[in-house]
């Protein structure tokens, strides 16, 4: 089988790109499955000789040969057309050699550049969606504001679907979206449903040997504590000050509450709980790369997560989600969608608001600070997303479609 083309935007030099891409392309390569890398990266990463040398020769051991092109990080216009021009010559040049079998397209950005070589090289391409990256931007305000424009690009991502010879989506309601005509009739293409994945060999129940690797002043203050764990970042997916609220009232009905932040936006943060009048003795702050979370994760029982509901959510999942469950941490939920509140029920450890009123907050906050701890309930929930949201899981479902796309051209 000739290789498969991977083609990101999302560096993998950044924590998040390695634990969704370079892990997902080295899993496939050891299972098998042929593949290059042509990710873009921030030239600050590119700097990092020595990181980056040590990135390049995890893929190599994996048999992934890499390619890495600088990204334009200005945001203006220039940049972008700059940014998608480099990848589009890269990948037009790799596929018209004819060694490629595939190119596989993660998320909007990397479908325009595999799409235009599409059309002058005729090699297949798998479309990893990823969200409804145009739905995301026309609800944030920041782009698609004229309708001539959004006219535009409603045609290009029909195109991008319409065209793929197979696409992955987070959810089950994306993929039923597809084949129910949201972009035209659809093509019989493959769809599968693969969300955001957690390696549960990694992240394991109340894994004491990981704990021990998480700074001492930080496992000190969270000793003998029940610990409501806040993890990313600000932004507006997440309602923060309802967020914050539960928590406030949690840590007022249970002394044994302590609150962990981690977050690159730790001034942020604080300038939250100091506004809403937290005792900083119960709230720790700190920054913690994304290798460095499964420990972590070992000193946490509870984690909130409120997310905002819109159309363009139908086509998300938490990244962060899978990760609780196989920690072990108990999620107290709401929003997305109607499957990840239905993943949340299902697992049976964690609570779900109903809506976001005075009486739903109350009842949460009475949650974490009754709740104790239950490893039996925390190993049914781990058991039973795990056959979902595992990267073992999403692997084999990637090596299949791939190989049912490649098998039939």
């Amino acid at each position: 089988m000739k290789p498969v083309l991977y083609v990101t935007f999302d560096g993998i030099l950044q924590p998040i790109g390695y634990s969704q891409v370079a892990r997902i392309v080295m899993g496939l390569a050891e299972r098998g499955v042929p593949y290059r890398l042509l990710s873009l990266e921030r030239p600050k990463d590119l700097a990092k000789q020595g990181h980056t040398a040590e990135v390049r020769a995890r893929l190599e051991r994996a048999g992934v040969t890499w390619t890495a092109l600088p990204y334009d990080v200005s945001g203006t216009t220039k940049a972008a057309g700059s940014n998608v021009g480099r990848a589009t010559a890269e990948v037009t040049k790799l596929a018209a050699t004819g060694q490629i079998s595939l190119v596989h397209a993660r998320a909007y950005h990397a479908a325009l550049v595999t799409s235009a070589a599409h059309y002058t090289t005729r090699v297949p391409y798998l479309f990893d969606a990823r969200s409804y990256w145009i739905d995301e931007r026309i609800t944030d305000g920041r782009w698609f504001g004229r309708r001539d424009v959004r006219t535009v690009a409603r045609a290009i991502e029909r195109r991008f679907f319409r065209d793929a010879a197979g696409v992955v989506t987070l959810t089950g309601i994306q993929a039923n979206d597809l084949r129910t005509g949201k972009f035209g009739p659809w093509t019989g293409a493959p769809v599968v449903n693969i969300p955001t994945c957690a390696d549960y060999d990694e992240f394991r129940l109340r894994d004491a040997e990981a704990a021990e690797r998480v700074p001492s002043a930080i496992r000190e203050k969270t000793r003998g504590k029940r610990v409501i764990g806040l993890v990313g970042s600000l932004n507006k997916s997440y309602y923060a000050g309802e967020t914050l609220e539960v928590v406030r009232r949690a840590l007022e009905k249970a002394d044994d509450l302590h609150v962990l932040v981690l977050s690159d936006q730790q001034a942020e943060w604080r300038k939250l709980f100091d506004a809403r009048g937290f005792d900083p003795s119960r709230v720790t702050i700190g920054v913690a790369p994304h290798s460095a979370m499964p420990a972590y994760m070992a000193l946490v029982d509870f984690s909130v997560l409120l997310l905002v509901v819109n159309d363009a959510k139908r086509a998300s999942v938490p990244t962060k989600l899978a990760e609780l469950f196989a920690s072990g941490v108990r999620p107290v939920y709401f929003g997305c969608n109607d499957e990840v509140t239905g993943w949340v029920a299902k697992a049976g450890s964690g609570h779900v608001l109903a809506s976001l009123e005075d009486t739903e907050l109350e009842r949460a906050a009475t949650f974490l600070a009754e709740t104790k701890r239950d490893d039996a309930v925390l190993a049914r929930a781990r058991e039973l997303t795990e056959g979902h949201f595992s990267l073992r899981t999403g692997l084999d479902r990637y090596a299949e479609l791939v190989r049912e796309i490649t098998a039939s051209r």
